[in-house]
C-alpha cells in the first residue's frame, strides 16, 4: 500500500537523495539487516520487521525518506539463541552489542554495528561505547503485565542517564552493579510472580525497553515477507494490523516542514 510515486520521489529528493549522508547511512544499515537476515534464515530465528521500519517498508517501500533507523523485532527466547549465535557467526566487520559484549552499554536490546564506521548521537548515551558504528535494533517481545514493563523503562531511563554522569570511573562502576542486580535478579522475579497471569497477558517489547504499546501475536505469526529497498524480508503476517495498534492511520504523512532528521554524526569511509 505505497504512497503514490510522485509523492515519494519528492520526499527522497528533499530527505535522502543519493549520495547524501543520510542515504549512505540507511544502505549501511541495510546491509547489516540482510547479514542479520541470513543468519536468522540459517538457523529458523523468527525475526521481522518492526515500528518505523515496517511503516517505511509498507508506505515508501524502503526506509522513511527522513529516517535512519531499521528496527527488529523476535521472541524473546529467538533474541537468547541469536546474540549466542550472532557472537560466534557474524562476519568480522559487524559486532554484536549487548551489555554482555560491551560493559558501557546498559539498554536490555541488542545492537549489530559494522564497526568500518562510526556514529555519535545527540542523546550522549554512546560516548564510553565500546562499538560505535552504524547499527540496527534487536528488540524482543515477551508477554508480561504492563507494570513490569512500566518499572524496566523507568530503570532503564535511570540508568541511561546516570551512565553520562561524572566522574566516570564511578557511575561505570555503579551501574554496572545496578544493571546486574535488576536484570540478574529482579526481572526473574517479575517473570516468576507473571508465570500465573501469562495467559492474559499481552505481547509487549520486553522489560527495560522504552516503548510499552502491545503486540498481538495474532497479528504477527506466522509470518510474511515484505519488500524493503527492494530486498525481502520477515514482516508481521497482518502488517496493517500491526501498524494501526502502533500508529493509527498510519499511511497518513506528516508535515514535512515539521520534521526532523535523525540527529546524528555518521562516519562512513569514501570508499565504503
Amino acid at each position: 500500500m505505497l504512497i503514490d510515486s510522485k509523492t515519494n520521489d519528492e520526499l527522497r529528493r528533499r530527505f535522502n537523495p543519493d549520495g547524501s549522508p543520510l542515504r549512505r547511512h540507511q544502505l549501511c544499515a541495510l546491509e547489516i539487516l540482510e547479514v542479520v537476515h541470513e543468519l536468522c534464515r540459517k538457523h529458523g530465528i523468527n525475526y521481522y520487521l518492526s515500528a518505523g521500519t515496517l511503516l517505511g517498508a509498507v508506505r515508501h517501500g524502503g526506509f522513511i525518506p527522513w529516517d535512519d533507523d531499521v528496527d527488529i523485532e523476535m521472541r524473546w527466547r529467538d533474541f537468547i539463541r541469536f546474540v549466542r549465535i550472532a557472537k560466534k557467526e557474524l562476519p568480522s566487520k559487524f559486532d554484536i552489542q549487548t551489555h554482555g559484549t560491551d560493559s558501557h552499554y546498559f539498554a536490555p536490546y541488542a545492537k549489530v554495528r559494522n564497526s568500518r564506521t562510526s556514529v555519535t548521537e545527540h542523546h550522549g548515551y554512546d560516548r564510553y561505547y565500546k562499538y560505535k558504528g552504524v547499527y540496527i535494533d534487536v528488540f524482543y517481545t515477551e508477554k508480561t503485565l504492563r507494570i513490569f514493563t512500566v518499572a524496566g523503562k523507568k530503570f532503564t531511563k535511570f540508568i541511561l542517564k546516570f551512565s553520562k554522569k561524572e566522574p566516570h570511573r564511578v557511575t561505570y562502576v555503579i551501574c554496572n552493579i545496578l544493571y546486574w542486580l535488576f536484570y540478574g535478579l529482579v526481572c526473574p522475579v517479575f517473570r516468576l510472580i507473571n508465570l500465573p497471569f501469562m495467559p492474559f497477558c499481552s505481547s509487549r517489547l520486553g522489560i527495560g525497553h522504552a516503548f510499552l504499546k502491545k503486540r498481538s501475536n495474532k497479528d504477527i505469526f506466522p509470518l510474511g515477507t515484505i519488500v524493503f529497498e527492494g530486498k525481502e524480508f520477515n514482516c508481521p503476517g497482518d502488517t496493517d494490523s500491526y501498524l494501526k495498534k502502533l500508529y493509527g492511520d498510519y499511511m497518513e504523512l506528516p508535515d514535512p516542514d515539521s520534521l526532523h532528521v535523525h540527529s546524528v554524526k555518521t562516519v562512513i569511509p569514501e570508499n565504503y
